[in-house]
This record gives C-alpha cells, structure tokens and sequence, in this order.
C-alpha cells in the first residue's frame, strides 16, 4: 500500500514532499521578491558587465513577473502551472536574443540572491536545501528545452519562408534548397541525392571536406517526406572525449544527485522516431562503431546499453572528412559499418569545384549578418570579389562565411572592400594583381596602423552596442587583449 500511495516524482528528480518541504521558502521569496530581484540584477550587472544582454529595466520587467508566477505556482503545489511558466520564460529569453550560457548563469545567480536575502530571515534544514537544489535542476531543464525549442522554431520558420519562396521558381532557376545554397552542377547533383534519400529510411554517409556543410545536408535529408518535426540529434564524435563517446550516444547512470538516482538519457535514446547524426563517425573508436551495426541491423540498442533490448525506430546519418576506402585501411572505420552505409553516400563538393556559387554565398551572408549586427551592406567592389574568387577555401564554406561576417562589421561604406578581408584571402589576389603606379596615386592615402587599429575596433564596438564579448569576438581576440586596446587608443 505504502508503495502504492508513494509520492508523484515530478522531472525525475522533483517530489510531493520537497513540495511541502520548500513551502516556506517559496513564500519568504513572494514576499521579498523586489528585494530579490534587485539583488540578482546587481549580481547579473557585476558578473556580465556590459556584455549583459538586458538592461536593468528589460531585467526587471522579465523576472520580477516571471518569479511571481511561478513561486505562486509551486506554492499552491501547481507543478503544471509552474512547468509553462518556466518554459515562457525560456522562450523568452531566446526571443531576446541572451545566449545560453548567459540564461545559465542568471539562473544561479538568482539562486545565491534568494539564499543571501532569506538567510536572516529563514534558516534553510538540509532536507530543504536538498529540495532548493534539485528544484533548480528542474528549473534549469525546463528553461534550456523551451530555449532550444524556441530558436530552433524560428530557425525553421525562416527556412520554410525562403522554401516557399524558392519553391516558386523553375527547378533549374533555384538558388535555396532546404537551407543549402548553390545553382552550380555539383549542387543540382547534391540535391537530387538529398531528395532520394530523403524519401527513404535507409542509413547513409555524408563524405565532405571540413567546413562543406555535412550537418546542413543531413538535415537536409532529415526534414524530407515531413521528418522535420521529427527529433534531430547531433552527436559530434570529433568535440567529445574518444572514452565518453559510448555515454554520449547508449546513454548510462549518472552518480545520485541530491539523493535521486538518475540515468543520462543517450543521444540513441534522445533521436527516438527521427534521425540520429553521427558526425565524423571515423573518430568513434571500432568497439562502438560495432554496436552501430547492431542498431542498423536489428533497431534496438546493444547488450550493455541502458535501455538495452528497447526497439527504437532511429535513421542513422553519418558523415566523415576522411576518404572512407582510407579509413577503412587505417583501421579509424570498421569494414562492416562502411559496407551497411555505402549504399548509400552523398557527397559535398568543395567550395574550390562550385565556384560559380561564391556570389550566391556571399550574398547570402551579407544579408545574415547585416541582420545580426544592424549594418546596411549591399555587396562587394570588383577587386574584393575577384579576391574571394580567386581564393581556394581551404576552409570552405565556414571560412567563407567567417571572412564576411568580419568584413561586414568593419566595412566602412555600402560595399565591402579589398582591406575589410582577411589577409589570408587577398594575399593570393594581390599576388596576381599588384597595383600599378596610376592606382596608387588614384587611392585613398595609406593610413597608419593603428588607426586602422583603432578603426576596426570602433566599428566593432558601435555595432555590438559596446557589447565587448561580442566585439572581441567578431575581431577574433580575446577579451584582455580588446580592453587593453580600448584604452590604448582611447575608446
């Protein structure tokens, strides 16, 4: 009976009694709420200076509100009521534009302001700081996936608006396919691929040089015969740990927290009725690639999995940098695993063999990032283009798409220029086409480096809004070296 009548465990981690037990504390928080608030906008203000994203009113006006709601919530026991509370506030959030790690912050400073406020006050038992922490768990689970959900609800939006738009034209006259760019032969070739594959079920291999797109395409193939509402998950095998690899992607127990014994749910798991992404499956060691194999084969996790023997409806998509034939040589991917995906394989083609494609690119990025940072860009002069023609792209489309988002910051009229691009981009064009004697003394007279310096820097600031997190980031330096500039010359 006593099992029966046991208390409901709300989030995993969440009870009736820590309820009962936190009462207290969620009254003394409604009461002195202003005072709390006002405190965590100090704390918010000292930590993230003027890189914050809100002012001290748009602060206040989210969260006062916010913690009023959802403490009454959790006060009358309303966990449901206090879930959409939480999941507002999260798209919220996103909607302002506040990076992830900035809402994740806020949140524990939020924490150590009411604690500091009540600490007078009320005296905090174990059990109930116990219940405070894992209530801040579940506070913190609910605001990341309305967070994600949110971007990535508005990211879909634009890129079903631009479908729409090129769904209009000829098939040959299309520039926009679910996302990827490009009118060029390679690209028509590329798409059509996406297309077959995308009407099926079956697992496939992205092959592509680093930078090329191979997450893009993948999704690509995901979104067909309406698997775009369907969990995509990305399982970067190159940013993880090679021993955490397996975690990540079967899932497994995680050590108790706060007396909750969970398990980490995998990225298997986590893809469950849509398409699971193995990204440069080639730096997955051969032991976990083998229980790949199983997934293909049979759709239910390996023996040793923490859901082991539970079917799970997933399309695997993998991809690789490497030539496969060669990693299969070099031991880095199993033959078996390669011989279930090559049926398979689309391959990206390189920046460098879709040249025909730059000007749609840079157009496109021009637009992105006039957006991002409130400038009014319309295009590039000739011998810029000609540069960004002539330039091989090692680094592909992300290098591309690096090199204008710094030009469009530091541009200092309409059109992007020769010197707003990096050096490793005009160096080769330079080569070619040094400037005669006439040019010289038709152009603008040369400036001393540190007012170009100084310049750069001043668009950088103006355009963030003297968010110098941003500013740093956008001139790719580091945060202590920006502030030294900024009072080396004076901004």
């Amino acid at each position: 009976m006593e099992a029966q009548t046991a208390s409901a465990r709300f989030f995993h981690l969440l009870t009736v009694e820590d309820l009962e037990v936190l009462r207290e504390l969620l009254d003394g928080i409604l009461q002195r709420r202003t005072e709390i608030v006002r405190n965590w906008h100090s704390l918010y203000l000292q930590h993230f200076g003027e890189e914050r994203s809100l002012s001290e009113r748009e602060f206040v006006l989210i969260f006062e509100s916010a913690l009023e709601h959802n403490m009454s919530a959790l006060s009358d026991g309303d966990i449901e009521r206090y879930a959409a509370g939480a999941i507002r506030l999260g798209a919220t959030l996103a909607e302002r534009g506040l990076p992830l790690e900035e809402v994740i912050v806020s949140l524990h400073l939020f924490e150590e302001s009411a604690r500091a406020a009540l600490r007078q006050w009320l005296t905090l038992s174990d059990e109930a700081s116990a219940a405070f922490s894992k209530l801040s768990h579940v506070r913190t689970i609910l605001l990341s996936s309305a967070y994600f959900r949110s971007l990535s609800a508005a990211s879909m939006e634009r890129a079903a608006a631009l479908e729409r738009e090129a769904a209009q034209l000829p098939r040959q006259e299309r520039t926009w396919f679910r996302g990827l760019i490009g009118a060029s032969a390679p690209m028509r070739a590329l798409y059509d691929r996406i297309e077959m594959a995308g009407a099926s079920r079956c697992s496939v291999l992205i092959i592509g040089e680093s930078g090329t797109g191979k997450e893009m395409v993948a999704r690509a193939i995901h979104s067909g015969r309406g698997g775009g509402n369907n969990p995509f998950v990305v399982l970067n095998c190159a940013a993880i740990p090679k021993d955490l690899i397996e975690s990540e992607l079967f899932g497994g127990q995680c050590p108790e927290l706060n007396g909750a014994d969970t398990r980490h749910l995998g990225a298997l798991q986590a893809a469950d009725g849509g398409t699971l992404f193995v990204d440069e499956v080639t730096e997955m060691a051969p032991e976990v690639q083998s229980r790949l194999i199983r997934l293909i084969q049979e759709r239910t996790p390996p023996d040793g999995s923490s859901e082991r023997g539970v079917p799970v409806d997933v399309r695997l998509i993998a991809s690789t940098s490497r030539v496969p034939e060669e990693a299969v040589t070099d031991g880095r991917l199993r033959s078996d695993l390669y011989f279930r995906l090559r049926s398979s394989v689309l391959t990206v083609p390189p920046v460098r063999q879709r040249t025909g494609d730059i000007l749609l690119l840079v157009q496109h990025f021009i637009s992105k990032f006039n957006g991002r940072f409130g400038r009014s860009v319309v295009g590039v002069d000739e011998p810029a283009m000609r540069a960004l023609m002539e330039h091989s792209w090692p680094g592909n489309v992300r290098e591309l798409s690096c090199a204008i988002e710094g030009a469009v910051v530091v541009a200092k009229g309409p059109l992007i220029g020769l010197g707003d691009l990096p050096e490793t981009v005009t160096q080769q064009s330079m080569r070619r086409n040094p400037v005669s004697r006439s040019d010289a003394a038709m152009a603008p007279p040369v400036v001393s480096f540190a007012e170009m310096e100084r310049e750069a820097i001043r668009r950088a600031l103006e355009t963030t809004g003297r968010n110098k997190l941003r500013a740093a980031n956008l001139l790719r330096i580091s945060r202590k070296k920006l502030y030294a500039k900024i009072r080396q010359h004076g901004l």
